[in-house]
């Protein structure tokens, strides 16, 4: 049996509101939105989706010297460094080179690891999309969810990735795993009430 939830996305920085959409009733977040029950036209959609840009977290640039230098963080590379440091004016220079040459090979293989990690997540997240079931013009349409606009209505079934913020507008038996942001190990009942 398939869990009948109708949610409107919401984005609180998006439409540049301060409300808190939970104390909202969803006939006035309807009219907030300019949307309805029967969700957005693909007209409306589109000139939104121009207005507000992809529904997508953007990607923070990782550069190669910050790769690098993330490696000198560790508290042990430091006191290595530290010894280093101790030893070459304590009049042991060639105990320095050693201990520097140790702690510039590490960092060098930690960050071709890292580089090479952080490269084929990149790759990675090219393959793998989201995908939303949202009302338009009345009927469902089963869209990529970086497509998703304010004021869609969003449709869920059992085992679907919440594709954005929403707020819940009508509930049949929610339950959500938040064990990956909460550490909570069993299913949340969620409702639509106004809170």
């Amino acid at each position: 049996k398939n869990i009948k939830l109708y949610i409107i996305k919401l984005s609180l920085l998006l439409m540049g509101k301060k409300e808190a959409y939970w104390t909202i009733a969803p006939k006035e977040l309807f009219e907030l939105f300019n949307t309805s029950e029967e969700g957005l036209k693909s007209e409306d959609a589109e000139q939104r989706l121009k207005e507000y840009s992809l529904n997508e977290i953007e990607e923070s640039k990782t550069y190669c010297i910050n790769i690098f230098l993330s490696q000198f963080k560790n508290a042990l590379v430091l006191v290595l460094i530290a010894a280093a440091i101790f030893s070459y004016f304590l009049g042991e220079k060639i105990n320095a080179l050693v201990i520097l040459s140790i702690v510039l090979l590490n960092s060098s293989l930690g960050f071709f690891q890292e580089y090479k990690a952080e490269k084929t997540l990149r790759e990675l997240r090219k393959y793998i999309s989201v995908r939303a079931r949202v009302l338009r013009d009345g009927r469902i349409e089963e869209i990529d969810s970086k497509y998703l606009v304010p004021g869609d209505i969003v449709h869920l079934h059992i085992g679907d990735v919440i594709p954005a913020d929403l707020r819940l507008i009508k509930t049949e038996g929610l339950t959500i795993d938040e064990s990956a942001l909460t550490g909570e190990s069993v299913p949340v009942e969620k409702k639509s009430l106004v809170i």
